[in-house]
This record gives C-alpha cells, structure tokens and sequence, in this order.
C-alpha cells in the first residue's frame, strides 16, 4: 500500500499501548495472527486500514482503543495515535473506504 504521507508507521497494529503487567501477561506473544484489511480513512494528517483479525488468539476485543486498525501513514508532526479519532470520525460519518480481500499476516510481539 503506498504512503499517501510521509511519516510512514506501517509495521504494526497496536493492542494495548502501555499495557499493564496483567494484560502483558495475557499477551500471546508469538502466536500467528492473520488480518484482513476491511476499510481505508485518509485524511489531511492521517492514512489507516482499517482491520478484521480472522485467524489467531487476538480478536477486535483485544483492541484498547476499540478500533482495530494499522496507521499507514501521517503528516509532518502528527502523531499515529490521530488515526483513533479519524477512524471513529469516518465511521460514525459513514465514511470508511470499504476494502475487499486484502490478507496479511503478523506476529504478537511485546
């Protein structure tokens, strides 16, 4: 998927940011986990997929934020964590970006 910003944070979907020492416990780190892509949202400052998990020990559950999501990209100065609110603006908007059959795969890291 090409950057539409410069600021580039692809590598990741983010569970719990600063989790606690119980839910870093529960974390199955390691295990496989397989993502599809099922939206897109881009803004002025922020590009994010929006995902599905569909195989694995994670589910949209274990998502703080409540938004299962990969932040592409953002603009100059602004920091990943504005893809949340974009994402819960778009959807409440009714203006996700629908995306079909995008598979991708990744590991549960700490």
């Amino acid at each position: 998927m090409r950057a539409v910003h410069p600021q580039r944070f692809d590598h990741h979907c983010t569970l719990t940011f600063r989790p606690s020492a119980e839910v870093r416990a529960a974390t199955p780190v390691g295990a496989r986990v397989v993502m599809q892509v099922v939206g897109m949202v881009i803004t002025d400052e922020v590009q994010v997929a929006i995902i599905e998990f569909r195989d694995g020990p994670v589910a949209a559950a274990d998502v703080a934020s409540g938004f299962p999501h990969v932040t592409i990209s953002t603009a100059d100065g602004v920091a990943p964590v504005a893809s949340i609110a974009a994402v819960a603006e778009a959807i409440a908007a009714g203006a996700v970006v629908p995306v079909r059959g995008f598979f991708f795969e990744g590991v549960v890291d700490a």
